[in-house]
């Protein structure tokens, strides 16, 4: 029973370690700080996020927040879960009201609103809802700009 407990643990924080220092270190560092990044500097780059995220968790887990390692884990699906869905949804079936800068906006207010709901939210709601409630807002409010500049274009 232990051993499975152990393989549990052991196995949520490296799915959380690779998550997150995947999408920092690839979509974040790669794409928008340094394109032209040598496979040497990546692998730099990868390993030292790893060791911060390892060490914010174990900070997380053992420091004075007292957070259980299956909260990190549902929060990095969270993160993920309300961060993409909405813009793809956006970018898949209303790609003529959803336009690139509102696709971003939509992720940072869907990442934001996760961690700002784990951090200061009612614990019983998970906080890929009250994400995926903010992007449904701000969506709304994009699709309405957006319709609103092409009837003025039109006049």
């Amino acid at each position: 029973m232990f051993a499975g407990l152990l393989l549990s643990v052991v196995g949520g924080g490296a799915g959380l370690t690779l998550g997150i220092s995947t999408v920092i270190s690839n979509d974040l560092y790669v794409r928008m700080v340094h394109p032209r990044a040598s496979e040497k500097r990546k692998l730099w780059v990868t390993r030292i996020t790893i060791i911060m995220i390892i060490g914010l968790s174990v900070y997380a887990l053992l420091g004075e927040q007292k957070v259980l390692m299956n909260e990190l884990t549902y929060l990095s699906m969270g993160l993920r879960g309300a961060a993409i869905f909405m813009p793809l949804m956006g970018a898949l079936f209303f790609n003529r009201w959803i336009k690139p800068w509102l696709g971003f906006g939509l992720l940072v207010v869907g990442a934001g609103t996760s961690i700002l709901w784990f951090i200061f939210g009612d614990k019983g709601i998970d906080p890929v809802f009250p994400a995926l409630v903010a992007e449904l807002v701000l969506a709304l409010i994009g699709v309405f700009i957006v319709g609103k500049r092409k009837v003025n274009r039109l006049n």
